[in-house]
């Protein structure tokens, strides 16, 4: 698998991996990359005419019909849901009923997670009912976004009005923090790149409506069928969007029951037999290329 961050900076990770790729082109092993950071550049097209086959974990239309590409889809933690109230029990959030808005992803700023606490205030005005807010997301202790986004929003926080789990923690806490919200907000100022967005699928285990961008992150994924679709950092569309899910159940089962069919098609199990069909495939064109 191919992501960046494995070696080190751009620049040092393009020069090991190719060669890497280039000794084991030379010793006729078959080769796979699967590519979970995904932007149309000369560097997938070089990484394409360096391997057997490029794997995209989300279609991409620019490659699409290219052989050298296939698409199997980024798998999905099997979860089964959990009630609101049971994940509440277990957090101790026992005190009185309120509305639950949450994000989850690690701490970046292009994850907007400032602009999407700014709208607790006209969001409980609205409500009708208290509201908290709740992130979950790793955040280093030298992360000043963080931070920054912490001080800003210190009296929230005290009060807890805004809840926030900054922990690296097990997949099932974190689907109980998820559990635990009546709505979920993906606030992605992303334009760069259309990679697959692991962190809305773990959210979609948790059988919550949906709020997301318009950003090519979430390109597979349809306005009004499987999210609610907003522009990045519009913080009145942001309220408009929670208020219309807190208001209409029947969108928001609507949503969560066609999010649960696609994360259903992507259990681990399945995906790894996808993997394993494609291995047999290149390996049976090698054996009859011998021949």
């Amino acid at each position: 698998q191919h992501e960046f961050s494995f070696y080190g900076s751009r620049s040092d990770g393009e020069r090991a991996y190719f060669s890497l790729l280039a000794e084991l082109r030379a010793a006729k092993v078959p080769v796979v990359v699967t590519a979970h950071t995904y932007a149309p550049s000369g560097f997938i097209d070089v990484l394409a005419k360096s391997v057997d086959r490029v794997v995209l974990t989300k279609p991409q239309p620019d490659v699409a019909g290219d052989p050298r590409f296939t698409v199997i889809d980024l798998p999905v933690p099997t979860f089964e849901p959990m009630a609101a109230q049971e994940a509440r029990q277990q957090l101790g959030w026992t005190d009185r009923p309120r509305f639950i808005v949450g994000a989850f992803g690690m701490w970046n700023p292009h994850k907007g997670f400032d602009e999407f606490l700014q709208t607790i205030n006209d969001v409980s005005q609205r409500a009708g009912s208290e509201v908290r807010y709740v992130v979950t997301g790793w955040r280093s202790p030298q992360n000043q976004y963080a931070q920054a986004t912490f001080r800003r929003h210190r009296e929230n926080i005290e009060n807890q009005r805004v809840v926030m789990f900054s922990e690296y923690m097990p997949m099932r806490d974190v689907l109980i923090r998820l559990s635990a919200c009546d709505a979920l907000v993906f606030n992605y100022n992303v334009i760069g790149h259309s990679s697959a967005s692991a962190a809305i699928r773990t959210a979609m285990c948790a059988a919550r409506p949906i709020v997301c961008t318009h950003s090519p992150m979430f390109s597979e994924f349809e306005h009004e069928k499987h999210v609610l679709k907003i522009a990045a950092n519009d913080k009145p569309a942001i309220i408009e969007a929670i208020l219309r899910l807190q208001q209409d159940k029947e969108l928001s089962q609507r949503l969560v029951q066609q999010c649960r069919e696609f994360v259903m098609r992507c259990s681990p199990q399945q995906i790894a037999q996808r993997h394993t069909a494609l291995y047999a495939e290149l390996l049976q064109e090698k054996r009859e290329n011998k021949t």
